[in-house]
């Protein structure tokens, strides 16, 4: 099967086995109203769909597209340098699309009234929904937040979008001459990472996470090391919990953590983030070796 075919196939089946068929499960089990269930069971029932839904059909789906092929996720080893650079530079990115998203609130669309509404009420229950997963009254309680948010998707997603989607687009045009390695393993990093957007069904924060999605497709392709984009998704989502745990204001900037930032706040952490991030992306570049 063509590499496009597959990727589109294996992306609508586990979208299908996750939204739909993952959706309707929850819906029988909890009804509309999520918020009056018991959270510790919401977020087992979350957490045991990612891996029956993604990881597992993910692994079956690499098993059949490259058979006898031992690493097709491309787990190396582990390199605290690389580590150490790209958790600094995803600290720097979600500083900058933080920025993003209070422009995004400060500049809204205009939309008629009735679609404005419509709008406002899917975004409202999807904070609930969000709150509900991550708030916790107790240390214990945190440490399983973190397991269902930051460690089960960072491993489930990035399986599925950094090793099986991203390496099946890389290696599309080894046998047909389809443009160099490296051409073709950007490429792949920026599909994969706009997919992986895309995936999530969030339109109020589509562009930053594709912003992130392609940064961890860079990472694995740099790196050739998907614990390092794991780790970053990891530490991205734990970040989030950690925000909320400590009960800091959701426009959180970390210049400026126990006021709304104005303009001025907003303007230098977007110079300082921007110097951190591109100095710790160049860092990186400079201790890996691009791929041949």
């Amino acid at each position: 099967m063509p590499a496009w075919a597959f990727v589109s196939v294996s992306l609508i089946g586990i979208f299908f086995l996750y939204q739909i068929v993952g959706g309707t499960i929850t819906f029988l089990l909890f009804g509309m109203d999520m918020a009056d269930s018991n959270v510790t069971i919401v977020r087992l029932a979350t957490m045991v769909g990612q891996v029956l839904f993604i990881l597992i059909p993910t692994v079956i789906l690499a098993k059949l597209r490259f058979p006898g092929r031992t690493n097709v996720f491309r787990f190396g080893d582990f390199h605290p340098g690389q580590l150490l650079l790209v958790l600094v530079a995803v600290f720097a990115l979600q500083q900058l699309l933080q920025g993003y998203l209070m422009l995004q609130e400060a500049v809204p669309l205009e939309l008629p009234p009735v679609v404005q509404q419509f709008v406002d009420q899917i975004k409202k229950l999807m904070e609930q929904m969000y709150r509900m997963l991550t708030s916790a009254d107790s240390f214990p309680e945190f440490l399983f937040v973190v397991l269902v948010i930051a460690v089960t998707p960072a491993i489930c997603e990035e399986i599925l979008f950094r090793g099986l989607i991203q390496t099946t687009l890389e290696e599309s045009g080894t046998h047909d001459g389809g443009g160099s390695r490296p051409q073709r393993g950007l490429t792949a990093a920026v599909i994969a990472g706009i997919v992986f957007g895309v995936y999530h069904l969030n339109p109020f924060t589509l562009i930053p996470l594709i912003v992130l999605g392609v940064y961890f497709g860079f990472v694995v392709y740099r790196t050739q090391n998907i614990v390092t984009s794991i780790a970053a998704h990891f530490f991205n989502n734990f970040l989030a919990c950690v925000v909320v745990y400590l009960q800091l204001d959701e426009n959180f900037i970390a210049i400026s953590p126990d006021k709304f930032p104005d303009s001025e706040t907003l303007l230098l952490n977007f110079a300082l983030s921007s110097v951190v991030f591109v100095a710790a992306t160049y860092y990186l570049v400079r201790i890996t070796r691009r791929p041949a």
